[in-house]
């Protein structure tokens, strides 16, 4: 038995279901923690539509644009409506954005208050912070006692949209041990509390050395994942 092609047509494209379409609407409440939200729709105020586009959801805040699909009684948002070449374009493809800096020069101090090495750095530029206010921060060096025993710490300051000093927050990559004792480590920082915006990630060192010593500082490198 044949059929024609015609005769196929329609199982292999069904028709749209009845009732679908495409609204507009702009944020008008946005709670990045919960997704709670308000949107406004021509003048009428929608509270907590789903989101249908999860990985742009830590995107979105008051004054987006949104597409909103709609299938009868069901309304979803859909995703922000984004003009290449704006702002919002630029988060939109640095949605999960990772920056990394290595400075592998091997340099050796013993000021006992945060400062940077004579290479500074690294330093990561640019790292967008979204609404969150969250981001991964990895912290890398080879750290070795010389002359001594004692310890040597390595962390960040951020600058930009927010400023946090160097200090016991964030912490710090750490080594204590032994004269010549020197291991490659990293350490995981969850930073939060930070202000939507560009920032800047600056390593700085401490040696907490005895008397006749230094610490040595190789391989560093930070990476920061923005959440």
């Amino acid at each position: 038995m044949s059929y024609a092609s015609h005769d196929l047509a329609p199982l292999l494209t069904p028709p749209p279901a009845s009732g679908v379409g495409v609204r507009q609407g702009v944020i008008v409440e946005w709670n990045p923690l919960t997704a709670e939200n308000v949107v406004e729709v021509a003048g009428a105020l929608l509270p907590n539509l789903p989101i249908l586009n999860t990985s742009e959801a830590r995107l979105l805040a008051p004054g987006d644009v949104v597409t909103i699909l709609t299938a009868g009684a069901s309304w979803a948002i859909l995703g922000r409506f984004t003009v290449p070449g704006t702002p919002q374009a630029a988060t939109a493809l640095d949605a999960i954005g990772t920056f990394s800096a290595t400075v592998e020069t091997y340099e050796t101090t013993t000021t006992t208050s945060w400062h940077s090495l004579t290479t500074p750095g690294p330093v990561v530029p640019d790292v967008l912070i979204g609404p969150s206010g969250r981001c991964l921060v990895y912290i890398t060096s080879t750290i070795t006692m010389l002359g001594a025993a004692g310890g040597g710490e390595m962390a960040y300051e951020i600058s930009g949209a927010t400023t946090v000093p160097t200090g016991d927050t964030p912490p710090a990559l750490s080594y204590y041990g032994p004269a010549g004792s020197g291991p490659t480590a990293t350490r995981l920082v969850l930073q939060e509390g930070l202000n939507p915006g560009l920032h800047t990630f600056t390593a700085k060192y401490v040696s907490e050395m005895d008397p006749g010593g230094s610490a040595r500082f190789g391989g560093r490198n930070l990476t920061v994942v923005a959440l």
